[in-house]
């Protein structure tokens, strides 16, 4: 794993120290144990007479792992402090804090939503959702040290997906509660990845995701993208693979082939007209994910 950069941390940063020589594993708990919290964002002082009971300790992990994040970028200091670990020769530099960022709130943004939390709980889940709404607006604020990339590479499409899916989640406590100016900025920032060119695969999900948080935000959405993302999965079926795995456990089938390679052949030559058919009505319309929609 690589090591941050002591000349990558500001010299005001009290961690700098620390941050050189360790990982993400020691960000996440270093982080959490540390008294950091957002501008107007107190944390709440939780006292337990006894042992916390299994939901207790459930919440707490999740602000064990929420809290770097969310306390930095809510901050504007999630570049400055967050650790870039990779394989060699990766760089992952443009992608890791939208990663970050858009898979905690699809994992916690459902907690984020519930009515139903009390006492020391409620307290924690008010203050994340103080946290993560300051955070999605220093996220796509231009002006923000932490704005965070959507175009740049292929993978933030991905992780600006995770993010939408977190937003249909919580649709009120995130998506209902964002100021106008936030929501602008990341309406436009969802819309960017349509320059990303998603894979002939489960990437095709990820585009619908998109646009399914675009029309939860009540901005323009491609229906075509939705549509042709589901009607892969719906004919999906038996995957490319899994057929190929079923002719390498019958060499008998191969060398005379029965009736049911037929078939197969005959099911794959469908699934490719269907396809070519598909991208030909995306061509020849509006104008919308042509370019983006050719493998």
């Amino acid at each position: 794993m690589s090591r941050v950069r002591s000349a990558e941390l500001s010299s005001a940063n009290p961690w700098s120290s620390i941050l050189c020589i360790m990982h993400r594993r020691d960000f996440l708990g270093l982080a959490a144990a540390a008294p950091i919290a957002a501008a107007r964002v107190a944390s709440p002082v939780i006292q337990t007479a006894s042992a916390p009971s299994l939901r207790e300790s459930w919440w707490q992990t999740l602000g064990r792992v929420a809290d770097p994040v969310l306390s930095n970028l809510a901050q504007g200091t999630l570049r400055a402090n967050m650790p870039v670990e990779q394989a060699d020769g990766a760089d992952r530099r443009a992608v890791t804090h939208l990663e970050a960022f858009g898979r905690l709130i699809a994992g916690m943004s459902p907690w984020l939503e519930l009515s139903s939390v009390s006492g020391a709980e409620r307290q924690a889940q008010s203050r994340y959702r103080a946290l993560t709404q300051q955070s999605l607006a220093n996220a796509v604020d231009p002006a923000s040290p932490d704005a965070l990339n959507f175009t740049r590479e292929s993978q933030p499409l991905v992780d600006a997906a995770f993010l939408a899916q977190g937003l249909l989640r919580a649709p009120l406590t995130l998506a209902g509660a964002m100021d106008q100016t936030t929501r602008k900025r990341l309406i436009e920032a969802l819309t960017s990845t349509r320059a990303i060119s998603p894979g002939f695969s489960n990437w095709l999900m990820f585009s619908a995701t998109v646009e399914a948080g675009l029309k939860l935000l009540s901005a323009a959405w491609d229906r075509l993208r939705v549509d042709y993302a589901l009607a892969r999965v719906e004919r999906a079926g038996v995957s490319d693979r899994s057929r190929d795995l079923e002719l390498r456990r019958r060499p008998a089938a191969i060398a005379r082939p029965p009736a049911f390679v037929g078939s197969l052949l005959r099911a794959r030559v469908r699934d490719v007209l269907h396809r070519l058919d598909l991208e030909l009505r995306i061509g020849s319309g509006s104008g919308r994910g042509s370019r983006g929609w050719r493998r």
